[in-house]
């Protein structure tokens, strides 16, 4: 009975609290749960596909996850680059068997936020044995500023295997020094844990190698002891056993991944200018991000000049917290791990050079050296390594928590005082940090259910209409938000977006006659979108089958307010009509006042 008592107090409060700090921090997403997804903008809805499509290709449809046609059509685009969280994706399988794709994608959303603040809460539990410590490092990382500006990336947010991987290579040390337990079944565990991570981003996996190597130098032996040597001898081996596990576990992705860089090129790095503009700023982490909420709304004019890619803000509250915690435990080595981490992360985010507040000073960085490396030069984002440094600082701001409550326990009043001050931390850190919420609404035009059960074969062209990759940028318009409707119509389109792809498979696509003007039908269309040889060629080439021209955007909800823009102007939308009706093989079967609605004849 003691023993069920302890699970519910360890487990199923922490539990329920995150549960409930999600609601807050995602609010108003509760209120709109089965009818907006989360993380609206251009990356959002793409996000949402993701999970749709690894169902759609798994689940016996005859499609291959990785060459898909449904994008980018009839080409086909390779989606081993792409940035598509794989074993979240399969966990929304069986959602999507009884909830709406959108609704399966909130819960998932909702899933990483919870389950990273339990893992980093069990891992501090492990070095900080108390409970309510625990429980705000654990808060702190699930909802940092950068885990929050990540809401429309779902493989982004999966970080809950992060602390999960730390814990067990702690573990294996632990019981290879007390020579108990079972170190090298943590080791091998820690290798299942770090492929699993791997599948959903490579890019946490190689923080996490990046972290063992740091782990693996801190406990390095100080003097010269046998006994010393040969525990760290076995703890290289075993880390090494770990990388090879996860090397083994995630092999077909390096195979696709080394056949597709074999037949496209070198699609996966980026040059130094593209990588200094993603890079950190080195007043950033003690800066809001220019478009945070509740307290930069009052900073304008000094956070407007950091522009971040990722939100790479700490927070002042934490990073009193953590100072605290630094300066209270600073004898304890353990403790002094999490400030090594913290460094080293924070330097790799300030990417090749050294930008502070908003100006570039070409100061050479570390990151400029290690980019050169394999598999770590596919990260083009360094600001994204701040990853790392928000666990490392929740952990040291857990310590710095606990040394507060120590303080406390000194006082009369103790069993008051310690919750309410964990509250006001946490109150504090919310009106810090939080940032207000982007909401889409996943409300599909009835249109695209007929365009379902037409017996007319062919692609779909949704307009606005466009391309955009890594690779080459935005081409077109912004047409993301399209990609909520492909899993109703279930057809291939000819736009689309995906992290990688080879410049010329993108270009050929666009240049075409006929989709060049649709994606910018602003300008007239030239001679070669009159043609009609071209126009021929063209229909046939992509399949056209049926044009859907939205004239607004869908429903957005941001900081509480909805709102919904123009996709065209009246003129643009003459034109478009113009062009299609009197050169195109198509003609108009709906119109309301959201779309229109072409099909070929």
């Amino acid at each position: 009975m003691t023993s069920i008592k302890n699970g519910l107090k360890n487990w199923l409060l922490p539990l329920s609290a995150y549960l409930g700090m999600t609601l807050a921090v995602t609010w108003p997403l509760a209120l709109h749960f089965n009818d907006y997804v989360i993380g609206g903008g251009n990356d959002g809805p793409d996000s949402v596909w993701n999970i749709w499509w690894i169902k759609f290709a798994l689940t016996g449809q005859g499609q291959s996850l990785f060459d898909c046609y449904f994008r980018f059509f009839p080409d086909g685009v390779n989606l081993t680059f792409h940035w598509m969280p794989k074993m979240l994706g399969i966990l929304g399988i069986p959602l999507q068997q009884f909830l709406s794709l959108g609704t399966a994608y909130n819960l998932l959303v909702v899933l990483t936020l919870v389950a990273s603040g339990l893992t980093a809460y069990r891992l501090l539990l492990h070095l900080l044995p108390r409970a309510l410590p625990a429980f705000l490092a654990g808060a702190f990382f699930a909802f940092s500023p950068y885990r929050l500006g990540q809401i429309s990336y779902l493989n982004l947010l999966a970080t809950m295997l992060i602390p999960v991987y730390i814990l067990l290579i702690i573990r294996a040390k632990e019981a290879l020094a007390q020579k108990v337990g079972y170190p090298w079944m943590y080791f091998g565990l820690a290798g299942v844990v770090l492929a699993l991570t791997s599948y959903d981003t490579e890019h946490y996996a190689i923080f996490l190698v990046i972290f063992s190597i740091i782990f693996l130098f801190f406990y390095r032996p100080s003097r010269k002891d046998q006994v010393e040597h040969r525990q760290w001898l076995k703890l290289i081996t075993g880390l090494a056993a770990t990388m090879a596990i996860a090397v083994i576990l995630f092999s077909p992705m390096l195979v696709a991944a080394a056949r597709e860089l074999s037949a496209s090129g070198d699609i996966v790095t980026s040059n130094t200018r593209e990588i200094e503009s993603l890079s950190s700023d080195a007043l950033s982490f003690f800066i809001p991000e220019h478009d945070s909420d509740l307290l930069v709304s009052r900073l304008g004019l000094i956070t407007n000049r950091i522009r971040e890619p990722e939100n790479s803000y700490i927070g002042l509250v934490i990073l009193a917290l953590a100072f605290t915690g630094l300066w209270r435990y600073r004898k304890v080595k353990e403790a002094r791990l999490w400030v090594y981490t913290a460094l080293v992360f924070a330097i790799l985010a300030l990417g090749p050079t050294l930008r502070i507040y908003g100006g570039f000073t070409h100061i050479p960085m570390p990151y400029m050296l290690i980019n050169r490396l394999p598999l770590i030069n596919t990260i083009r984002t360094p600001s994204r390594y701040v990853a790392m440094v928000s666990l490392a600082v929740a952990i040291l701001a857990g310590y710095g928590s606990n040394a507060i409550f120590d303080r406390l326990k000194k006082y009369r009043y103790a069993a008051l005082s310690i919750p309410l001050v964990a509250v006001l931390l946490i109150a504090s850190v919310y009106f810090e940090t939080t940032t207000r919420t982007n909401l889409i609404s996943t409300e599909v035009p009835s249109v695209y259910q007929e365009v379902a059960g037409s017996k007319i074969q062919g692609s779909v062209i949704s307009m606005p209409f466009g391309w955009q990759t890594a690779t080459t940028g935005n081409i077109g318009r912004d047409a993301t938000f399209v990609e909520l409707y492909q899993p109703v119509h279930e057809r291939p389109m000819a736009g689309g977006m995906v992290s990688r792809a080879p410049a010329e498979l993108v270009y050929g696509i666009a240049n075409s006659p006929v989709l060049d003007y649709l994606a910018n039908p602003g300008a007239g269309p030239s001679a070669a979108d009159l043609d009609p040889k071209n126009i021929d060629e063209s229909m046939q080439r992509f399949q056209i089958a049926f044009i859907i021209v939205h004239k607004l955007y869908p429903w957005f909800v941001f900081g509480g307010e909805s709102f919904r823009n123009t996709a065209f102007n009246a003129e643009e939308l003459k034109n478009i009509d113009q062009y299609i009706t009197k050169n195109l093989p198509m003609e108009k079967f709906e119109e309301t006042d959201e779309i229109v609605a072409y099909r070929r004849v």
